[in-house]
């Protein structure tokens, strides 16, 4: 049962978080050939002032396949 959790600064809309969690739902839905019933998106909301300390605690930058760990200024 894969589950991804998507970390992002708060402050969006609920609305894009729901179509942000589908849109990666239906990638991992067509890359992995699971079933929707199988698979979970959750979505964290960090506060700006805290992203670097939590996100550089939490991420391992060798775990991150695609893109990378934005460190805020």
């Amino acid at each position: 049962m894969p589950h991804v959790e998507i970390s992002m600064m708060k402050g969006r809309p609920e609305e894009l978080k729901k179509k942000v969690a589908e849109d990666i739902l239906q990638a991992m839905m067509d890359s992995l050939g699971c079933e929707r019933s199988h698979l979970s998106v959750s979505i964290i909301d960090v506060d700006p002032a805290e992203w670097n300390e939590k996100m550089g605690k939490k991420v391992d930058k060798d775990s991150i396949y695609a893109g990378a760990l934005y460190e805020a200024k």
